[in-house]
C-alpha cells in the first residue's frame, strides 16, 4: 500500500493530502511531498476502509516529522477518514478552508466541491506546467495523462474525468499543492 520514494529527512517539512475511500468503488491515494521541493516522496493507495486509511495517513504524518496535513472530506468516506485522524489525535492537521483561503473555524478536512475544486485543478494545471512537483508513481503519471483529456460539461462547465476513470490521484496531489501554500 506505501510507496517510499524518499525516506523522511530530519528538518525538513512535509505536507500530506489523503483522497479518502470506502474501499469499494475506487481506491483511496495519498500524497507525501516535500514542502520546499514539491517532490513526491511518498505515496499510499488501495482498496481499503476509511478507518484503516486514516491509521496510514496517521502513520506517515508521524514518520514524516508531523506532517502539515489534511484530506478530503467529502461524503462517508471523508468524514470517516476524518472521525479516524481525530481519534488518533493526528498533530499538525490543516483547518478548513474556503476558497478564498479563510480558516473555517472548529472544521477539519477540505471539501473538494466545486468551486475549490476547479481552483485546486488549475493550481495544479500550473504547478505540472511549471515543472514545480516532481511525481514519481507510476498510477500517478498514468492518471495525469488521462486527465489531461477531459469531459466539460456544456451546461455547468464543470471539468470531470473521462467515463469511468478515476481523479483520485489528482485530487490527492491538488489537495497537497493547495495545503502547500499555509
Amino acid at each position: 500500500l506505501v510507496r517510499v520514494y524518499k525516506p523522511p529527512v530530519l528538518g525538513r517539512k512535509y505536507i500530506i493530502f489523503t483522497d479518502p475511500s470506502m474501499g469499494i468503488e475506487d481506491p483511496f491515494v495519498t500524497v507525501v511531498m516535500d514542502a520546499v521541493t514539491g517532490e513526491g516522496v511518498c505515496t499510499a493507495t488501495g482498496m481499503i476502509p476509511a478507518t484503516q486509511v486514516g491509521a496510514i495517513h496517521d502513520q506517515l504524518v508521524r514518520n514524516y516529522n508531523n506532517a502539515y496535513n489534511t484530506g478530503e472530506v467529502n461524503a462517508q468516506a471523508g468524514q470517516s477518514f476524518i472521525d479516524a485522524l481525530t481519534s488518533m489525535n493526528t498533530p499538525n492537521q490543516a483547518p478548513r478552508r474556503s476558497v478564498e483561503g479563510k480558516i473555517i473555524k472548529g472544521k477539519k478536512g477540505w471539501v473538494t466541491a466545486q468551486p475549490l475544486r476547479e481552483k485546486s485543478l488549475a493550481d495544479l494545471k500550473e504547478a505540472v506546467r511549471t515543472q514545480l512537483i516532481t511525481v514519481h508513481d507510476r498510477d500517478a503519471i498514468e492518471e495525469f495523462r488521462y486527465f489531461t483529456t477531459v469531459v466539460v460539461n456544456e451546461e455547468t462547465g464543470k471539468v470531470k474525468a473521462v467515463g469511468k476513470l478515476h481523479d483520485d490521484w489528482i485530487m490527492a496531489w491538488a489537495g497537497a499543492w493547495q495545503i502547500r501554500k499555509y
